[in-house]
């Protein structure tokens, strides 16, 4: 990833929530936090809401470590969804 460039979810469906380097500023881009009852291959798009095409909040803040909940909500999500 370029400096100054901002990282953006698509629709997540093709982004795995444990095995790919998606989450920024982390070293390696990956999640760190323990995976609370998803399944492992669960992918970026389980965590945005189909009505709103926003994140899900309250699943994201139950789901991640309060530091990667923060990150995963200040990345935007594509309004061409």
């Amino acid at each position: 990833m370029e400096k100054g460039a901002r990282w953006r979810i698509g629709n997540g469906l093709k982004v795995k929530i444990w095995e790919d380097s998606w989450l920024p500023r982390q070293v390696d881009f990956k999640v760190r936090s323990p995976n609370q009852g998803l399944v492992d291959a669960s992918l970026v798009s389980d965590l945005i809401d189909p009505d709103t095409k926003q994140w899900d909040k309250e699943l994201v803040s139950t789901i991640f470590n309060q530091f990667e909940a923060k990150q995963i909500l200040s990345i935007p999500i594509s309004q061409r969804l």
